[in-house]
């Protein structure tokens, strides 16, 4: 299919309609059905050309779609550390505007992960803000996740001026504990505090409301008891289809704010849907891999 017809500009679109259709086929009970993809592109694109796309993914990267994502390393850790809701909500806005972000593709997925975790306890103020459960789960210390947790940090001042608001106005609503409101005050706050390698600061910004965590124990589905095996094996899986940090140097037609602008509308495809967390971040991961693999 892309043989030929190149993935242009006016092409990129349809690769992630095909990398979310897949995405949901895999992650979601009851996934979308062709047409209904072929319609969020607003009749520019037919269900033929959605299928296509969708081949043309898959064979392109040979069948293998399971790969481990942030959002599966953030999950685990968000139910090791005890979050509440508002916190998990906080943490999941910091994570999604990573995916937006092209220069944040460098990063392992678990690291990713941990740096969202740790940036979101300095802006709450926990002591400690990386304590010594999360260190030994990740087997990363606070000085290892400095440089990304920095990145992320800077995200949140980014979005203020952002043309890409899809994120931040997802995460701006009651039914996410408002954080994103929060967010930028919280940051501002913390970085007028700093003090040589360490962001310190007594109190919190940003109100958690409820600070009584979900008790995950009882819960068959989260099989507590296999966690540290299933997070060892998603560290181990994690290198083996993670897209190359600069792939985006091989692309003539597409740039980091092209895929920027198309990460953004699927947070808004994904809103809609009330789909998975799960399957916004594969979708991703595959548009990454299948760009690096066939430049324009």
């Amino acid at each position: 299919f892309l043989e030929k017809r190149p993935t242009s500009r006016r092409f990129l679109q349809l690769v992630g309609v095909g990398a979310y259709f897949i995405a949901a086929k895999f992650e979601e009970v009851s996934p979308p059905r062709v047409h209904r993809m072929a319609y969020i592109t607003d009749g520019t694109y037919t269900k033929e050309d959605v299928m296509q796309m969708e081949i043309s993914i898959m064979t392109t990267l040979d069948f293998k779609i399971c790969s481990p994502t942030a959002v599966a390393f953030m999950e685990r850790l968000l139910r090791i550390g005890g979050c509440s809701e508002a916190h998990a909500d906080l943490a999941r806005y910091l994570l999604e505007l990573t995916a937006i972000d092209y220069k944040m593709v460098k990063y392992l997925p678990s690291h990713l992960a941990a740096a969202v975790i740790l940036s979101s306890n300095k802006l709450l103020r926990h002591k400690p803000s990386w304590s010594s459960d999360m260190a030994a789960v990740t087997g990363l210390t606070q000085a290892a996740l400095r440089e990304c947790m920095m990145d992320v940090l800077g995200l949140i001042e980014k979005s203020e001026s952002s043309s890409l608001q899809a994120v931040r106005s997802k995460y701006s609503q009651p039914l996410c504990n408002e954080v994103a409101k929060e967010a930028f005050r919280a940051y501002t706050a913390l970085m007028e505090r700093q003090t040589g390698h360490a962001l310190l600061s007594p109190g919190s910004v940003i109100s958690e409301g409820s600070t009584v965590p979900v008790d995950h124990t009882d819960c068959a589905q989260q099989v507590a008891e296999y966690e540290p095996d299933i997070f060892n094996v998603l560290c181990r899986d994690q290198r083996k289809h993670m897209a190359q940090a600069d792939y985006m140097k091989n692309q003539p037609y597409i740039n980091a704010k092209m895929r920027g602008i198309l990460i953004d509308w699927l947070v808004d495809v994904h809103k809609v849907s009330e789909h998975k967390p799960e399957t916004f971040f594969l979708a991703v991961s595959l548009i990454d891999r299948f760009l690096e693999k066939r430049p324009t």
